[in-house]
């Protein structure tokens, strides 16, 4: 009798579902950030802007916008309050990521 080695199997299946979770975490936090209420909506672009990213090793995956000007509607700046559509965003859907992840 021969015993098989699937090691490598089970962790590629590991690594599968790691960024397949991760990547449905980070569209659900992107829809959440683009919702009416969380980001400005001066002329939309903002909104529009939000998009997420895998990491190249896929062990992380990164929400964000590529508009210039959006740090400071995130973060504020000492003439206007901060409207943190990203970290609202992330907020609320903690919970849910983290039974996404098995986490209690």
């Amino acid at each position: 009798m021969s015993i098989k080695d699937n090691t490598n199997d089970i962790l590629a299946e590991v690594n599968r579902l790691k960024k397949e979770k991760l990547t449905l975490a980070a569209l659900k936090v992107e829809r959440t950030a683009k919702m009416p209420g969380y980001c400005p909506r001066d002329t939309g672009t903002s909104a529009r802007s939000i998009t997420h990213e895998m990491a190249t090793d896929g062990n992380s995956i990164k929400v964000g916008s590529n508009v210039d000007y959006f740090i400071f509607h995130e973060m504020g700046t000492k003439f206007r309050a901060a409207h943190a559509s990203l970290r609202r965003a992330l907020e609320t859907n903690m919970r849910w990521i983290k039974r996404l992840f098995g986490a209690k």
